[in-house]
């Protein structure tokens, strides 16, 4: 699987300095965290931890991964943070999809714009009904819901 880290109009910068240094620092901080990731569950499977892109480069990338892949085993999801769309997540992964894509928003929320373009993109918005929830828990969340779900014995 892949992280790719997306800048959203909305997200809230940690430090007035910004560059490639700190771009290839907060990379290499990724990559740390995934490896001790990898060796505390035990997972075989080492994650491809991408560079930053903005926003506007998200669908090219999406088409990267979709590359090969009948579309409708592709699920693309974004949890946001007002209730647009009334499929639930069972629905949307009911399809057995063998490509997820995640998209989770800043603190500061996705704008009009980022939303329009994730639904031009064929991604379903999910809607966390029961708390609001940073965006590092709301990742872990997501991941957790997806995988029961896929998972789950027929």
């Amino acid at each position: 699987f892949g992280v790719v880290p997306v800048e959203s109009q909305h997200c809230i910068p940690r430090g007035a300095t910004r560059g490639a240094s700190r771009d290839n620092t907060k990379h290499e901080r990724r990559l740390r965290i995934a490896r001790q990731a990898m060796q505390q569950s035990g997972s075989p499977v080492a994650p491809e931890i991408n560079n930053t892109i903005p926003f506007s480069g998200f669908p090219a990338v999406w088409e990267h991964y979709q590359a090969g892949i009948h579309e409708d085993k592709v699920a693309g999801l974004f949890f946001h943070q007002v209730p647009i769309g009334d499929m639930s997540l069972e629905v949307i992964l009911s399809v057995n999809p063998k490509l997820i894509g995640i998209f989770i928003g800043p603190e500061g929320g996705f704008s009009e714009k980022e939303v329009t373009t994730l639904l031009q993109s064929s991604f379903q918005p999910v809607y966390i009904r029961t708390n609001v929830l940073r965006t590092e828990t709301a990742a872990l969340y997501a991941i957790a819901a997806v995988q029961t779900i896929v998972n789950m014995p027929e």
